[in-house]
């Protein structure tokens, strides 16, 4: 996006490893030599994540499958209106609240 990479990985935070300790990491990097922002803690959900290359209707957006590890996982859909939502805990923490506005509606539970 934006001639920049993000890469999304699971970040553990905790040993024994726990469900509250595995989280989404980003790193952002424009040359695969350099990381230009890089991110674990902020992030409170887990799961699987993807952006989509362009913006969509002015806004960047991701699909991710959050609650991985909690049981029923959703998969769901966020918007950011610019790009240091992405890593911000604020924004995580009001979408979270709200997962299921965001979750896909025919996935049963």
């Amino acid at each position: 996006m934006d001639g920049k990479y993000y890469i999304f990985y699971t970040a553990l935070s905790r040993y024994p490893f726990t469900a509250d300790g595995i989280k989404v990491g980003v790193a952002v990097t424009r040359d695969f030599k350099t990381v230009e922002k890089a991110s674990s803690d902020d992030f409170q959900l887990q799961g699987d994540w993807r952006c989509f290359p362009s913006a969509l209707d002015g806004q960047y957006a991701a699909i991710l499958t959050a609650d991985t590890d909690r049981p029923p996982s959703k998969i769901a859909l966020a918007f950011f209106d610019e790009e240091k939502e992405i890593w911000s805990k604020r924004y995580w923490n009001d979408w979270y609240k709200n997962v299921d506005k965001y979750k896909n509606k025919f996935q049963s539970t």
